[in-house]
């Protein structure tokens, strides 16, 4: 899969993860320990992260796979206001 476009927006305890990928993909998400995965195969995804702490960096870990087995990882951090 190759990423077109990418974009997190942190708030105060929560954040919006957007991306868009070149063909539909399942998502798996990693962050504060928790791990959330994606549903139906999709080329677009926006996920809503709530209950994160304050005014902390967040690492995240999302690994995304097309339906012939193929990854992409997105690693990255962000820091909530």
């Amino acid at each position: 899969p190759q990423l077109l476009k990418f974009d997190v927006a942190p708030g105060s305890n929560t954040a919006w993860v957007a991306f868009t990928i070149d063909r539909p993909v399942s998502m798996v998400l990693k962050i504060d320990g928790r791990t959330i995965r994606g549903g139906t195969p999709t080329d677009i995804r926006a996920v809503y992260l709530k209950r994160l702490a304050r005014g902390v960096r967040h690492e995240y870990e999302i690994t995304l796979t097309d339906g012939f087995g193929n990854e992409l990882i997105l690693n990255g951090a962000f820091e909530t206001l």
